[in-house]
């Protein structure tokens, strides 16, 4: 379970990095694969990362979510210069 627990924090880690660096491609990959039903359902793991990096994970999920028709998503990127890798999905 250890093993487990830092390697979701280290690619939610990596998930924002690449934000930071403007590659929301690169975000939303992680991000797909940490929500595919055999990683979301490890219970014990996510109840032992770290609260920051939950927080962390919430804020990139809320960013790339397609509410609003990607509303946040569009506002973050109308905001930023190039370059940087869009989400096409």
């Amino acid at each position: 379970v250890k093993v487990r627990v830092k390697r979701i924090e280290k690619w939610i880690k990596i998930a924002t990095a690449c934000r930071e660096l403007g590659n929301f491609n690169g975000v939303m990959e992680i991000l797909s694969g940490l929500g595919i039903t055999p990683v979301y359902r490890l219970k014990k793991s996510w109840g032992m990362v770290e609260p920051r990096v939950i927080t962390q994970y919430e804020e990139l999920k809320t960013l790339m979510s397609p509410n609003q028709n990607s509303g946040a998503y569009r506002a973050l990127l109308r905001s930023l210069n190039p370059p940087l890798v869009p989400y096409i999905g």
